[in-house]
């Protein structure tokens, strides 16, 4: 099982709901919107995205420029990232043309159950399961169409995954001989499958 790595500098919790911490610290954020971005580039593992891109995911859809908007939330997420914490801002890569948050310093529990789901070992599959503590970003309602819309595929592929694996979950108890240890996974197999992913 991978290892946390003690030396990242944030933590963002997206399961269930948004949490972010900074060397233990709570983040805050001035708007929901401030927090989807923050979701968005910590979601997308270190990879780059443009201005552009960005800036129609999130305010395409609102008068004024949303480039405007955008530099305004970048700068708000990179002043609590470095709030009281010298070098914090190193976490946010925001360059002329591209943004990336830099996945060595952030630990994320949607990305780590990403990772553990796709193992086959029974100690993985419960580790993601008991990570997996609600539908991702549940708490932040609506925002914008382009952002829902990928909010809501992410939503299901993860639900979906999860849905796997508490299903490789009750084969490996059942060959394992351990029937009595498939009742959680059974509960959490039809609690995850109605929920839908909490997808709106």
């Amino acid at each position: 099982m991978r290892q946390r790595n003690v030396t990242r500098r944030a933590e963002l919790r997206l399961l269930g709901g948004f949490e972010a911490l900074v060397q233990g610290r709570p983040l805050v954020l001035r708007s929901r919107k401030d927090r989807a971005l923050l979701a968005y580039l910590a979601l997308s593992a270190g990879r780059r995205h443009s201005r552009e891109r960005l800036a129609h995911l999130l305010w395409s859809d609102v008068a004024g420029d949303p480039r405007h908007s955008l530099r305004q939330s970048l700068s708000s997420i990179a002043r609590a990232l470095a709030a009281g914490q010298k070098g914090a801002a190193s976490v946010l890569d925001a360059g002329r043309e591209e943004v990336r948050l830099d996945p060595a310093q952030v630990s994320i529990d949607a990305l780590e159950v990403r990772d553990l789901l796709q193992k086959e070992t029974v100690a993985e599959l419960e580790r993601a399961s008991s990570l997996y503590v609600g539908p991702l970003l549940e708490d932040l309602g609506r925002l914008a169409p382009a952002f829902d819309d990928w909010l809501t595929v992410e939503r299901e592929r993860l639900a979906a995954a999860m849905v796997d694996a508490q299903r490789r979950l009750l084969d490996l108890y059942a060959a394992a001989g351990t029937p009595q240890r498939a009742i959680p996974a059974a509960s959490r197999l039809v609690a995850v499958d109605l929920s839908g992913g909490g997808a709106a």
